[in-house]
């Protein structure tokens, strides 16, 4: 937390200024009035002193695919940038048995089952037309 010292003549106490509206300049000692006339009086603005922005570092994590340690790029990644680390699989369509990129997760899910919209949806349409015959 930023400490500041009080404004007035001859005092040396510190405190922490308000950051919401107006800066408190004057420690405890000194009434909210009295602050502000001796503020008004001696035309001074104390600002608090900006803190500095400090961007995160990316953290290390262990790769859930092939265990090696990468640096994060964001807060939820689970794999490094490797190719062959699990984060995508070589599928093939259930339809027409083009292989195609999948994602690891989904296919333990059960899903990611088709190349494309397309042939998942002639599948449906073909299940529905044999369920309704």
């Amino acid at each position: 937390m930023i400490t500041v010292v009080c404004a007035a003549d001859g005092c040396i106490s510190t405190f922490e200024p308000n950051l919401r509206g107006r800066p408190r300049l004057y420690c405890d000692d000194y009434s909210t009035k009295t602050a502000y006339s001796h503020r008004w009086r001696k035309c001074e603005t104390h600002a608090p002193p900006p803190q500095p922005y400090v961007p995160l570092l990316p953290r290390e994590a262990v790769c859930a695919g092939c265990g090696d340690t990468y640096l994060k790029t964001w807060a939820r990644q689970l794999y490094c940038s490797k190719g062959s680390c699990g984060e995508f699989v070589t599928a093939g369509c259930e339809r027409c048995g083009e292989p195609f990129e999948a994602r690891t997760r989904d296919r333990q899910r059960g899903w990611a089952r088709f190349c494309g919209k397309a042939c998942a949806l002639r599948a449906r349409s073909a299940k529905h037309e044999a369920a309704v015959a």
